[in-house]
């Protein structure tokens, strides 16, 4: 049977970057389902023919600067801007059958035009992060706050930082905003989906668990001895590799105080990726390999085959990417509880989850698998079979045409139901 065509058109700030989250990696496999897919974005970083730029006069780009410097200076967030307007009367924008916005709050979109949008066309929002359902930050780590009103933020100095606390404005916005408009929210993972259903800004909109894909035909398992010799691996090393950030989300200063209290005597090897000099006190102790941001996919494999285990010891993660890329090359993961990673990983059955901010317990599950060789197999294979099965593009995509196909449906017949569901 013929599948009736459906044009789609992703809503995001930039393209490249991301691509991986934003629709733009299932460009090669929505062809054959009869999905047309392009990608609106502020900013266009790629050459692929099927994104396009918002605006591309350079005056409108000084005054998004402009505008940006008015919402930091009064503590705004996502009201002033003018970029989202545009799909409104957009010839291209107007072709499509549906919406599916993605990181609509990085300094182009109005939350003001969400209603607007959602009544013309039929609209899916993959919920990325936590600021759709807080009043100003993407991760409130242990805040419950974004439950009620917000209103007493405990730290501004979080993303997105304001100079005041105005979150109980911005909630009070979005539950105005959300109260006229007609949407569906998708999110990839349990971990989000409980914190969705149990807002009070979001949790009557209808939710479907679509989980990020990744392409297991590049991701995948290599001969784990070339890919040592691409990075000189010392012979006979245990390897971990893992993302070392500033920030406070990843959890680095925990992979630090774990290493600190194992022995030299253990032939560790780290490979790091994004900021350099993090595990600089270990250079003495076991070999410490570097990298900075990676776009190189390649050689990102080569790193994930390269290893024995990936760290992702994050204190706030909606998703896990990494991970998922680790175990689609085979590499089990450990990560800590409290956030999507656990869920992602299937732990304990595949992964390994240790308790919150336990840097102690994190070092006993490393040290459990340099001990035991056989559980570490054992998990690589689960790891690669998890990818496969949860973690495909092509699954990814079959899905999402489902999920368009019935928010066109509903669309027409003027009827979103409250309820959630699952994919």
């Amino acid at each position: 049977m013929k599948l009736v065509p459906i044009s789609v058109l992703n809503v995001t700030n930039t393209d490249s970057i991301g691509g991986r989250f934003n629709g733009l990696s299932l460009s090669r496999y929505f062809p054959s389902i009869g999905v047309e897919s392009e990608l609106a974005v502020w900013e266009k970083q790629g050459s692929e023919p099927q994104t396009w730029q918002l605006f591309q006069r350079p005056i409108f780009f000084h005054l998004a600067r402009f505008i940006r410097r008015i919402e930091d200076r009064f503590s705004l967030q996502s009201l002033l801007y003018f970029g989202s307007w545009r799909l409104l009367c957009d010839r291209r924008a107007k072709k499509a059958d549906v919406f599916h916005l993605h990181l609509v709050h990085n300094h182009f979109f109005s939350i003001f035009s969400l209603p607007f949008l959602t009544w013309l066309k039929p609209t899916v929002w993959t919920v990325h992060d936590t600021w759709a359902f807080t009043g100003r930050c993407v991760q409130p780590f242990e805040c419950e706050g974004w439950k009620s009103k917000c209103g007493v933020c405990p730290d501004v100095s979080t993303h997105f930082m304001t100079r005041v606390d105005r979150s109980r404005l911005h909630w009070w916005i979005k539950k105005f905003v959300y109260r006229f408009s007609r949407l569906e929210l998708i999110v990839a993972s349990q971990h989000m989906l409980r914190m969705v259903e149990r807002s009070s800004l979001l949790g009557g909109f209808k939710t479907h668990l679509v989980p990020f894909g990744v392409d297991t035909s590049k991701f995948k398992p290599g001969t784990k001895a070339a890919a040592r010799e691409r990075f000189g691996v010392k012979p006979g090393s245990f390897v971990l590799s893992c993302r070392t950030n500033g920030g406070n989300y990843k959890g680095v200063e925990f992979i630090v105080a774990a290493l600190r209290g194992m022995s030299p005597d253990v032939p560790i090897c780290i490979i790091t990726m994004e900021v350099r000099g993090m595990l600089a006190e270990f250079d003495s102790k076991f070999q410490v390999i570097e990298f900075d941001w990676l776009e190189d996919e390649s050689l990102l494999v080569d790193i994930y085959n390269a290893s024995d285990v990936f760290l992702m010891p994050s204190m706030a993660e909606a998703f896990g990417m990494m991970a998922v890329e680790a175990m689609a090359c085979g590499t089990p993961v450990i990560v800590f509880e409290g956030t999507a990673l656990p869920w992602v990983v299937d732990a304990p059955h595949v992964g390994i989850s240790v308790p919150r901010a336990n840097a102690v317990a994190l070092r006993q599950a490393i040290l459990t698998l340099v001990e035991r060789p056989d559980e570490l197999a054992d998990r690589s294979a689960k790891a690669r079979a998890l990818a496969l099965e949860r973690y495909s593009l092509e699954a990814q995509a079959r899905t999402l045409r489902a999920i368009y196909e019935g928010a066109l449906l509903r669309f027409r017949h003027r009827s979103i139901s409250p309820s959630n569901s699952t994919f």
